[in-house]
C-alpha cells in the first residue's frame, strides 16, 4: 500500500517532498497585497520591492513557502522614447536552481500597451514558474 502523509501530526517525521505536498495545497501568492513585496519607485528606473511572504505552487502535489526579509532595488529597462510600455515585477521560482528570485519582466512598447506576459500557475512550459506581484 502507498504511503499517505498526515501533516503535521505529533511523533511522525516528515522530509521535505512531505513539506512541500503540504505545501502545494495554498494558493500561489502573497499573504498581503498591502505589506508583502510592497513595490515602490525608488527613483529614476528603479523600483524597490519591500520584504515579505507567499507561495509558489508549481506544480499539483508541490509547493514552496518563500520568504525575503529585506527589500532590493531592481533597475527598469530604459523606455522607448514616444511609446509607452507596461512592465511587470515577478517572483520567479526555478525548479533546477532550487531557488526564487526578482526580475523584470519588460512589455513590448506600442500605442496600445499591454502588460508583458501574465505568468500562470500551472505553466506547462519548461522555463522556470513566475507570480506577478505589480504591474509598472
Amino acid at each position: 500500500m502507498s504511503k499517505i502523509v498526515l501533516y503535521p501530526a505529533n511523533d511522525c517525521d516528515f522530509d521535505a517532498a512531505d513539506v512541500a505536498a503540504y505545501l502545494a495545497g495554498l494558493t500561489s501568492g502573497v499573504f498581503s497585497s498591502a505589506e508583502d513585496f510592497p513595490v515602490t519607485a525608488a527613483g529614476g528606473l528603479k523600483v524597490t520591492v519591500g520584504a515579505g511572504r507567499g507561495w509558489v505552487h508549481p506544480s499539483r502535489f508541490t509547493g514552496y513557502s518563500i520568504t525575503k526579509r529585506e527589500a532590493d532595488t531592481l533597475a527598469l529597462p530604459l523606455a522607448d522614447p514616444s511609446l509607452p510600455r507596461i512592465d511587470r515585477i515577478v517572483m520567479r521560482y526555478d525548479a533546477g536552481a532550487r531557488a526564487a528570485s526578482l526580475q523584470v519582466l519588460q512589455g513590448t512598447a506600442s500605442s496600445t500597451p499591454t502588460a508583458a506576459g501574465q505568468p500562470t500557475q500551472y505553466d506547462p512550459r519548461p522555463t522556470p514558474r513566475c507570480r506577478r506581484l505589480t504591474t509598472v
